[in-house]
């Protein structure tokens, strides 16, 4: 009989459950559930793997190249400027839910003089595209 709960909310009849269904449900558990404490702990999102993508230059480097050509081109002045690509690419960033592209997006609209007006307006217009998707494949159904 377990007398202590069980992790991310488990529950069920404590009599019931054998040790092992329990680990079994807790592994599952643990396989899904996010924990934020884990951000930076060996978890997926830990701005240190940025470090390497050395691999892909070295592994891949014509790729490579030209990626990073691109996306030095894609950010450089225009007819939109360096101010207004980062905000895009923060409400992009925001709706593929990239943790490092959200951070790095973040940082360089600041540095181009971004306001926390701007990044919010930015963040709510993503969360209007991201909602209005879901509102208009709601027609499907029907």
């Amino acid at each position: 009989m377990l007398e202590q709960p069980l992790p991310c909310g488990l529950s069920g009849d404590r009599q019931a459950r054998t040790h092992r269904e329990v680990d079994i449900a807790r592994q599952r558990r643990k396989d899904t559930c996010f924990d934020r404490r884990m951000l930076g702990q060996g978890a997926m999102f830990d701005m240190k793997h940025l470090t390497r993508l050395k691999k892909l230059d070295e592994n891949a480097p014509e790729a490579m190249k030209s990626f990073w050509a691109f996306d030095k081109a894609a950010f450089e002045e225009g007819a939109l400027s360096a101010q207004q690509k980062q905000l895009i690419a923060v409400a992009v960033a925001l709706t593929t839910q990239c943790p490092y592209c959200i951070e790095l997006h973040t940082k360089a609209a600041r540095d181009a003089g971004a306001t926390h007006a701007q990044l919010s307006e930015a963040a709510l217009v993503a969360a209007a595209i991201r909602a209005g998707g879901a509102i208009t494949h709601a027609s499907h159904p029907f």
